[in-house]
């Protein structure tokens, strides 16, 4: 009974080790249409949809081994808290799941991206104001991005750096 014991212990050691050794970062995250002013007589298609995230992921190969993945067999997920509640959207990398296998050489990385409108279908996006500037505050620090397949689970350790893209308005014009 003992030696199935160490036997377990030592093969979940093993496996988490693999994981600890295939690193998963988001480099940049660029956000956009934080606060969008919004007319009663003029709306732009997307505005009403909230901040929209472009990640920029990074899979570090820190093994001395070949990493295999099989990006169209798997699953990304956008995690992130809000409000002391987990938020979970699946997304979609298309140029990097249109991908049947991608090899990363030992001590090498692969780099790709993903879009996401990151309130959409949450109970977090408001219907009368698109000033998400408090919300980001809180949100932003907990993103995380989960990669899954069979007997892998990535989820990104880090975050280097947020920019804000804003984009000034000129041609819109109100009513009075």
């Amino acid at each position: 009974m003992k030696f199935i014991y160490i036997l377990l212990s030592i093969m979940i050691l093993m496996s988490s080790n693999i994981n600890a050794q295939i690193v998963l970062t988001l480099k940049n995250i660029k956000v956009a249409k934080i606060n969008v002013p919004i007319s009663e007589n003029f709306i732009r298609e997307g505005d009403d949809e909230g901040p929209y995230v472009n990640m920029f992921f990074v899979f570090n190969n820190n093994t001395d081994s070949l990493l295999k993945l099989h990006p169209s067999n798997s699953k990304m997920n956008l995690q992130f808290r809000y409000d002391n509640k987990y938020f979970n959207q699946n997304v979609f990398a298309i140029p990097f799941m249109d991908s049947d296998t991608l090899i990363i050489m030992p001590h090498q990385q692969y780099e790709s991206f993903v879009g996401e409108s990151l309130l959409l279908g949450t109970s977090i996006l408001k219907h009368n104001n698109n000033d998400y500037r408090i919300e980001l505050i809180e949100i932003l620090p907990t993103i995380k991005l989960v990669y899954m397949e069979t007997k892998i689970n990535i989820k990104s350790s880090e975050i280097l750096n947020v920019e804000i893209i804003d984009k000034k308005i000129d041609n819109l014009k109100h009513k009075k």
